[in-house]
């Protein structure tokens, strides 16, 4: 295995005061393929040293890659990563397509690649360079990158603490691994104007020439409400403070056993909310400033111990 090791200085404005990490860009060898993932593990004073510490996978969005998703949630991840002191890691799909392992798609896709057993290889080959709370290790993935977050959490039950799916709701194909496996915290996030994932569902794009059926946003949600055992109210607060002619609407279902949190962004395109990709707005729609995604991500993920 080989890597290459740099030293990040973060700039956090909120300490008044530069913290370190150590970021490696790790290889290794699956599936006759090299694959790889951008590795964070922030600097602990020499007593913490032992002190076993959350990880955190982000997973990038359909044709781009781990080396571009830092830009795209606007480096607040790593910074989240430092302030909290936990592990963070960028993986990196083939091709810049992830394979979740059902459907059209998956049986098409060349080279053939298993990204649910990438997944368990990061994950074990980052718990070798540092202690990891395997009781914490939580996945957030945007756009194709939901898709295999709904994946691994519903075929890998009990490895996965809490999940978030930022602009994707639920492939019909998972539909049956999802019902089938134990119920798992979720953060649900999506732009009601998204032009790429269709806030009430239907078929999307899964790779060049593949597409694939989706469940609706509020469909989704009562998923995964259900699963956990929710009532059927919710905590609703709507926030509009930025004229970017977009606003929110966040509920949080009651009665669950599991926490279910929910973020509609009203006239958000296909965006990493208040992030990127840097696209035309012709093409993915608007983004929104009125939100950052890593922070709202994180407060629900903190809140397991």
């Amino acid at each position: 295995m080989k890597s290459f090791i740099y030293v990040l200085l973060l700039g956090l404005c909120a300490l008044g005061a530069a913290r370190s990490a150590q970021a490696e860009e790790v290889y290794f060898q699956q599936d006759g393929l090299t694959r790889r993932f951008q590795l964070l593990i922030p600097d602990t004073k020499p007593e913490d040293t032992a002190a076993r510490r959350p990880l955190i996978i982000v997973l990038h969005g359909l044709f781009q890659s781990d080396r571009g998703m830092p830009k795209v949630t606007r480096h607040q991840w790593e910074r989240i990563a430092v302030d909290q002191g936990a592990v963070l890691v960028y993986p990196n799909a083939v091709g810049k397509i992830w394979d979740i392992g059902q459907g059209e798609a998956s049986a098409l896709l060349r080279p053939k690649r298993d990204d649910l057993a990438y997944l368990d290889r990061v994950i074990a080959v980052t718990s070798e360079r540092t202690p990891i709370d395997r009781d914490r290790v939580f996945l957030a993935g945007f756009s194709m990158g939901g898709q295999l977050a709904y994946a691994y959490a519903c075929t890998r039950p009990g490895r996965i603490r809490a999940v978030a799916a930022l602009s994707m709701n639920l492939p019909k194909v998972l539909e049956d691994d999802c019902a089938a496996t134990r119920p798992f915290p979720i953060f649900l996030g999506i732009g009601d104007e998204d032009p790429v994932m269709p806030y009430e569902g239907g078929r999307i794009p899964a790779g060049p020439g593949f597409s694939m059926a989706i469940k609706g946003f509020e469909e989704t949600s009562d998923f995964f409400g259900q699963r956990a055992g929710c009532g059927a109210d919710y905590q609703e607060s709507v926030r509009d403070v930025i004229d970017d002619g977009t606003s929110l609407v966040f509920r949080q279902r009651q009665g669950c056993a599991l926490p279910v949190w929910s973020l509609r962004i009203t006239g958000m395109g296909h965006y990493w909310p208040g992030g990127g990709p840097d696209m035309s707005p012709l093409l993915i729609g608007r983004p929104t400033e009125e939100i950052d995604g890593a922070n709202i991500v994180w407060r629900f993920f903190s809140q397991f111990e």
